[in-house]
């Protein structure tokens, strides 16, 4: 996946703004959807905020992107990717657990990705800091912990540190801390995807000291 994006285009659609933009060989492309803002307040914020029009001068697509996994032996192809602030009814769909409490406000990206007949999505939530994310997965981990322990439900080991899996009517999920990062890697129930390849597919995420 290259990393060099050429410029943006901007348009407004409705209440909405979009920018857009590829990479060099045109295989990759993002869309930034910003809302709420009249034409003015649009004009002034990318004006004040941003000169250079290329895209990784948005630090938040800059961090975030870049976690995404590099090319491996295992074959897979990346579909689509986003990135949005996270709004209080994420935590309201999660019971208002502590850990969701805690994401509000913050960046979250999501990749999509096709590997071995089966998708792959990756989920990244960047808490800013270190303690702040491993904090969080503690909460997320005394939770499940708290629950019966098996086959669905069980501590997954990532290069020495605790994750967690789970296994629900609807998907299969790791999920884990590193760096600023609360990460979880996940399939559909109904896909072709195990334990195993997610375990794989967190290991290849640029995400991990080298």
């Amino acid at each position: 996946m290259g990393r060099g994006l050429i410029e943006c285009t901007v348009a407004g659609i409705g209440k909405n703004w979009y920018l857009a933009g590829t990479n060099s060989d045109g295989s990759l492309y993002i869309q930034i959807k910003i809302q709420g803002l009249t034409d003015e307040q649009f004009a002034e914020y990318i004006e004040r905020s941003y000169s250079n029009p290329n895209l990784l001068v948005y630090p938040q697509i800059r961090k975030n992107l870049f976690v995404l996994p590099s090319n491996t032996t295992t074959q897979r192809t990346f579909l689509y990717y986003y990135l949005s602030q996270v709004d209080p009814s994420y935590a309201t769909s999660k019971a208002n657990a502590e850990w969701a409490v805690q994401m509000v406000g913050h960046w979250y990206s999501h990749g999509h990705f096709v590997q071995d007949n089966g998708e792959i999505y990756v989920g990244t939530f960047d808490l800013d800091y270190d303690f702040t994310a491993a904090r969080n997965q503690e909460l997320f981990t005394a939770e499940r912990a708290a629950k019966e322990i098996d086959a669905k439900n069980h501590s997954h080991d990532l290069n020495g540190i605790e994750g967690w899996y789970l296994q629900t009517s609807v998907s299969r999920e790791i999920s884990f801390s590193a760096k600023s990062y609360s990460v979880s890697v996940d399939s559909a129930i109904s896909s072709s995807i195990q334990e195993d390849q997610l375990h794989d597919f967190a290991l290849d995420l640029n995400i991990w000291d080298k």
